[in-house]
């Protein structure tokens, strides 16, 4: 067999190797990235993008810069990323946006800064979760009412068919639970009957 015939073989070898260190050097990147404005390091930011670096890039975790800055609450960080291009609604760990991973962490801050940048209030998750259901689970009154000013649908259900009034009432918070009742009585919205069963008005 000639050196032709041997490189021709081993040529999907190299090319699958070469594949896997760019994919590698790739990812590291990302995770820089994402790492500096999970801190809000802004110059850092703009030093990166300066250099090519993908504003919409996620890291390990399939987080990016957007989300880490709205749930650890950088709230310049985040003006900073929307002004720059990144995409309010790009979906990270199990299809949450940056919106529903605020309201998760409870940053009724970068809440706001979201919904004043144009970010869409009623996308869902994988398990058909909104912000304001994720918001009702963790207790975290301020975000919820942010939310329902905001347009979010409170009669919409997740996968096991519960309500953000239900996963409040659920998860014991009270307060939650009553600012949405108190919400849908006011805009003449009803709730779920089955939401009612499980408790009652606080």
């Amino acid at each position: 067999m000639n050196h032709m015939k041997k490189f021709l073989l081993f040529l999907p070898v190299l090319l699958a190797i070469l594949l896997s260190i760019g994919n590698a050097f790739e990812e590291n990147c990302a995770d820089k990235f994402v790492k500096s404005a999970a801190s809000g390091n802004d110059a850092k930011i703009r030093e990166k993008l300066s250099k090519g670096s993908n504003i919409n890039s996620k890291n390990y975790e399939r987080q990016t810069a957007l989300i880490e800055a709205a749930l650890n609450g950088k709230i310049d960080t985040l003006n900073l990323l929307v002004k720059k291009g990144a995409d309010l609604n790009q979906r990270g760990k199990t299809a949450r946006t940056a919106l529903m991973w605020a309201c998760l962490e409870g940053q009724a801050e970068s809440v706001k800064c979201l919904l004043a940048h144009g970010a869409d209030v009623n996308l869902k998750d994988r398990n058909n979760q909104n912000a304001l259901m994720l918001a009702a689970r963790k207790g975290n009154w301020a975000c919820a009412k942010i939310l329902l000013e905001a347009g979010a649908d409170p009669t919409a259900k997740d996968n096991n068919g519960t309500t953000a009034y239900g996963l409040a009432l659920e998860h014991g918070f009270g307060k939650v639970a009553n600012t949405i009742a108190n919400y849908q009585q006011s805009s003449n919205s009803k709730l779920d009957f089955d939401d009612l069963k499980s408790g009652a008005y606080f």
